[in-house]
């Protein structure tokens, strides 16, 4: 669990506490959806990623483009993003852990998202503010934010517009002390719920977060378990470790890594705009698939045969809560 912690808490937000993965033994066998289903609902992420990010929430739920289930499933990741807020009034945050939001709504500085009033950005920390919740949904959506400072709206000068009221974004945070009533600190903790032996059928998500800058895997990074690549046809993924698979469907991860083995696809799953959990699959090597959807099934782990006569890897669904 990912907490605020009292006077200069330097806290990444992707940590989470109690992940007990135990001595659960690998079988395998799955067999994954099929590549023009995958495709077909990634260009569908795509298509409208840019109204996710910039929190054009009413336009996404609407969009004829997306199913009744799909639509839900953005509405379930709305409630996620307002029930884990902490605010302090007149409280603001100095220090390093200023948190450059390029690419997660701030298009660049010479971008169309660029503006002085409510809905634009200011620059790559500043987003001028309609209500509170469009900066949850922004720092949610970043795996690196810990919170922001709500800051008041700023007279016109002589030289500058009137600017409305604004958010600051921060990965680490050190208290300032009393700035004013009208500033206000919002910290997020997000949490993890394990439904243990359980499936979510189904409603993937191919939005993964600079996956134009992922690199092919290679002979040279092959043995590192801290780089993260995509995988290619000539990839063995049970040799490594941090590899997307060539659809964007699953991450398989390093269980022998205790520290951050399914943090990764904790993070993963934030960065992903309509993701609300993770399925982590015990299979060998071990992955974990995101999902738009928290409707699960149960999911008798090694009692049931597939297709091709080997039984099935144990599965428990992760929703972010």
């Amino acid at each position: 669990m990912l907490i605020v912690l009292g006077m200069a808490a330097l806290v990444p937000s992707w940590c989470v506490s109690s992940m007990d993965h135990g001595s659960i033994s690998l079988v395998v066998s799955h067999t994954g959806r099929l590549a023009s289903d995958a495709m077909a609902r990634k260009e569908r992420h795509e298509n409208y990623l840019h109204l996710m990010r910039r929190g054009a929430n009413s336009a996404i739920v609407s969009h004829q483009s997306y199913s009744k289930d799909e639509q839900a499933a953005i509405r379930a990741r709305l409630k996620v993003g307002t029930t884990n807020w902490t605010a302090e009034a007149a409280v603001g945050a100095q220090g390093s852990g200023v948190l450059d939001m390029t690419s997660r709504g701030f298009g660049g500085a010479n971008s169309s998202s660029v503006g002085s009033t409510a809905g634009y950005w200011k620059d790559a920390n500043t987003y001028f503010r309609h209500n509170v919740s469009e900066c949850q949904e922004l720092c949610l959506r970043n795996s690196l934010c810990i919170g922001f400072v709500d800051k008041p709206n700023i007279s016109a000068t002589n030289s500058t517009p009137e600017y409305p009221r604004s958010c600051f974004f921060r990965s680490e945070m050190e208290y300032a002390g009393w700035v004013g009533d009208n500033y206000t600190w919002y910290g997020l903790t997000v949490a993890w719920t394990r439904h243990n032996n359980t499936n979510v059928d189904g409603s993937e998500t191919y939005d993964v977060f600079d996956w134009a800058n992922t690199p092919d895997c290679t002979p040279d990074n092959t043995p590192e378990c801290n780089f993260i690549c995509r995988q290619t046809p000539s990839t063995n993924v049970s040799a490594m470790c941090n590899v997307w698979s060539a659809d964007r469907s699953k991450f398989y991860y390093d269980s022998g890594d205790n520290r951050s083995s399914l943090l990764h696809c904790e993070r993963y799953c934030r960065d992903a705009p309509a993701c609300v959990g993770f399925v982590d699959v015990w299979e060998n090597p071990p992955y974990c698939e995101m999902k738009t959807s928290v409707q699960t099934t149960a999911y008798a782990a090694g009692n049931v045969t597939g297709r091709q006569g080997r039984r099935h890897a144990s599965r428990d669904f992760w929703q972010m809560t």
